[in-house]
C-alpha cells in the first residue's frame, strides 16, 4: 500500500470517526421524547461509549498485534459504522445504550491503531500527520454536532444512517489493502516525499 494513501484514508476515517463520536448528541432531546425516557438517563448515552472505548483500548492494542493494525482500524471503524446503522432501527433506549457500548468499542480499535499506521508509514514525518491526525478529529466533531441540522430535514433515524454509512468504504480501504492499492492506481494519486 502507497504511503500517501495510507496517510489520506487514515486521515479521512479519522474524521468519519469522531464525526460518530458526537453526531447522536443533536438527537439526545428527540431520543429523550421517543423513548420516553428521563434527561437525566440520556447522559448515559456519552458515557456508555466512553467506557467501551476506554475499557478496550488494551484489547485493542493485543489484537493490533495479531492481526496488524490496518485490519484493526478497519475493524474499530466497521464496528462504529454498522452500530451506526443499527442504533437507528433500536425499538427501545436500552438498545441505544448496547449500540453505543459496542461503537465505544469500535472506537478503541481505531484510535491507536490509526496513529500507528501514520507513524509506521512516515517515520520522518510522525509529529506533522500526528498533527493532522488530531486537527481531523476536531474537524469530525464538528461535522457531527452540525450534522444535527440535518435531523430537522430528515428525522434523527434517516440522517443518523447517512453518516454511519460513509464509515462502511473507509473501514474497506482500511481493512484491505488491495482495495487501496486499486484506488491508488485508479485515481493516480502522487506518493507524498
Amino acid at each position: 500500500m502507497r504511503r500517501s494513501v495510507i496517510a489520506i484514508v487514515i486521515i479521512l476515517a479519522r474524521i468519519v470517526y469522531s464525526a460518530y463520536w458526537f453526531y447522536l448528541a443533536p438527537a439526545l432531546p428527540i431520543i429523550s421524547i421517543e423513548f420516553r425516557v428521563s434527561k437525566a438517563l440520556l447522559g448515559l448515552v456519552p458515557f456508555i461509549f466512553i467506557v467501551g472505548a476506554a475499557s478496550f483500548q488494551i484489547p485493542a492494542g493485543v489484537i493490533a498485534s495479531r492481526i496488524g493494525n490496518a485490519r484493526t482500524a478497519g475493524l474499530g471503524l466497521l464496528i462504529m459504522a454498522v452500530t451506526g446503522l443499527l442504533t437507528p432501527l433500536s425499538t427501545s433506549f436500552y438498545e441505544v445504550l448496547i449500540l453505543r457500548l459496542i461503537a465505544g468499542v469500535g472506537a478503541a480499535l481505531f484510535f491507536s491503531t490509526g496513529a500507528a499506521m501514520l507513524s509506521t508509514a512516515y517515520p520522518e514525518r510522525v509529529g506533522t500527520l500526528l498533527g493532522i491526525y488530531n486537527a481531523a478529529f476536531g474537524l469530525g466533531s464538528g461535522i457531527g454536532l452540525a450534522w444535527g441540522v440535518t435531523y430537522a430535514f430528515l428525522g434523527w433515524r434517516i440522517s443518523t444512517m447517512l453518516l454511519s454509512a460513509v464509515g462502511i468504504p473507509l473501514a474497506w480501504w482500511c481493512f484491505s489493502s488491495r482495495v487501496v492499492t486499486c484506488v491508488y492506481h485508479v485515481l493516480g494519486l502522487a506518493v507524498m516525499r
